[in-house]
């Protein structure tokens, strides 16, 4: 890396002719080339995270964490007490009823339409 020239060491530069110039002046762009990818780089790895890199989140730093701009209510999440909420209730006699049958199995793929179905242990028939 070239040191800083002084007025001096600039104008013996000069006195040698063109050429020495010409000469300083293409280490100088070499340089500044070099820099500029050098700050590229560290300015890549400072923006780097777990989300735009396969990272884990731990190795985040605490400051590339986005505060929420909401303001705190003093409530807790969730229902409030005394909101009435509503659940949709069982009914002894449905208007419709689906079955669902899975046409291949998720582990190999095989297909399940000459399986007969069975049933799982604790369930009962809804058909």
């Amino acid at each position: 890396m070239l040191a800083m020239l002084t007025r001096e060491e600039m104008r013996a530069v000069y006195d040698q002719g063109p050429e020495a110039v010409i000469a300083l002046i293409e280490l100088l762009y070499a340089q500044i080339a070099d820099l500029t990818a050098r700050v590229k780089e560290l300015e890549d790895r400072l923006a780097a995270n777990s989300r735009n890199r396969s990272t884990p989140p731990s190795s985040d730093s605490l400051t590339n964490q986005t505060r929420s701009l909401r303001q705190p209510s003093g409530r807790k999440a969730g229902a409030q007490p005394g909101h009435p909420g509503t659940t949709l209730q069982p009914v002894a006699v449905p208007d419709q009823t689906r079955i669902h049958e899975p046409a291949q199995c998720v582990a190999c793929g095989a297909s399940l339409a000459e399986v007969a179905g069975q049933q799982r242990p604790g369930a009962t028939a809804s058909r």
